[in-house]
């Protein structure tokens, strides 16, 4: 098993602290004294989860409630992209999830989501343009009953006019 150092949370806070100010990892690791790679690790798993403090990865992680919710994100993301014409990073933004992770996710888990997807659009695009049919429809059904009406006025002045 390897050799684990177990850093305060305040550095691992100093290190997702700068990151946020545009730092890199390069950048940071040698102001902070630290690796690139413990700096990447550290900023990877702040994306991941949204923690700045140090989290145990012996099934905590994964089992935890954060790790739980994540999930049901993920699900209720799925499901909204499979049924839906929105795009992949809106849907992700919506329900707090990274767009490479979401996407990746689909891909390696779901990958029947992206024709859903793809017959949601379709879908939605036929629906749109039957809807403006229907309008169009509708607008000349309206004039015709107008013409229809103005018509029959018409005859059944005339009508009263020629019996009286």
């Amino acid at each position: 098993m390897p050799n684990t150092i177990r850093y305060p949370d305040a550095l691992r806070q100093q290190a997702i602290a700068l990151y946020r100010q545009g730092k890199g990892y390069k950048a940071i690791a040698s102001a902070l004294g630290l690796s690139r790679d413990t700096v990447r690790n550290w900023i990877a798993s702040y994306r991941l989860t949204g923690r700045t403090e140090s989290v145990q990865t012996t099934g905590q992680l994964r089992n935890g409630p954060s790790y739980q919710k994540r999930e049901e994100r993920f699900a209720a993301a799925r499901e909204e992209y499979e049924t839906t014409s929105a795009s992949l990073l809106s849907i992700a933004q919506k329900h707090g999830l990274n767009y490479n992770n979401l996407r990746n996710y689909l891909l390696n888990n779901h990958p029947e989501s992206t024709l859903l997807h793809t017959y949601a659009k379709q879908s939605a695009k036929i629906q749109a343009a039957l809807d403006e049919q229907m309008a169009a429809l509708q607008q000349k059904g309206d004039e015709y009953l107008q013409e229809m009406r103005e018509d029959l006025d018409a005859q059944l002045k005339a009508y009263r006019l020629s019996r009286t």
